[in-house]
C-alpha cells in the first residue's frame, strides 16, 4: 500500500518535470520577453493560451488512478499561465484544458471544466495584485513574490 503511494508520487513528479522542461523552453523564447515587458501581441497571447492549454491537456492525459480516484496536474498549466502571463492567458488556457476534460465526459465533467478555469482566474488575480504592488514607488513587494 505504501509502495503504491510512493510510486505514484514519483510518477507525478516525473510528469511535473516534463512540464518544467516545457516551461524552461518557453522562458528562452522571444515570447517570454514580450510577456516580461508586459506588451505581448495578440498573436503571442493566443499562442501562449494554446501552449499552456496543451500543458493542461497533458496534465489531464497523464493522470494516475489511485484507489479509484484519478490524480493529475491539469490545473498546473492554467495556474502557471495566470501567474506568469496574466489573467487573459490564464483563463484562455483554463478554457482549453477544461473543455478537453468536459469532452471526455463522465461523472465529474463539470468540475473538470470549472477547475482549470478557476485556477487560471486565481493565477491572474495574483498576477494583477503583484503587478499593482510592484508599481507603487517606495512600497516593498511581499517576500513570497519572484
Amino acid at each position: 500500500m505504501e509502495l503504491t503511494v510512493i510510486q505514484s508520487s514519483v510518477t507525478l513528479f516525473e510528469i511535473l518535470c516534463v512540464i518544467i522542461v516545457f516551461a524552461s523552453i518557453f522562458m528562452r523564447s522571444r515570447f517570454f520577453n514580450e510577456v516580461f515587458e508586459k506588451h505581448p501581441a495578440w498573436t503571442t497571447q493566443i499562442l501562449l493560451m494554446v501552449f499552456f492549454g496543451i500543458l493542461s491537456i497533458f496534465g489531464t492525459l497523464s493522470g494516475l488512478s489511485i484507489y479509484g480516484a484519478v490524480v493529475n496536474v491539469r490545473d498546473l498549466g492554467p495556474m502557471a499561465a495566470g501567474l506568469v502571463c496574466g489573467p487573459y492567458i490564464g483563463i484562455g488556457a483554463g478554457i482549453i484544458g477544461g473543455l478537453f476534460r468536459f469532452a471526455q465526459g463522465g461523472v465529474y465533467m463539470w468540475t473538470g471544466l470549472s477547475a482549470p478555469i478557476l485556477s487560471g482566474i486565481l493565477g491572474g488575480i495574483i498576477y494583477c495584485q503583484q503587478t499593482k504592488v510592484r508599481s507603487h514607488v517606495g512600497r516593498r513587494a511581499p517576500d513570497w513574490t519572484f
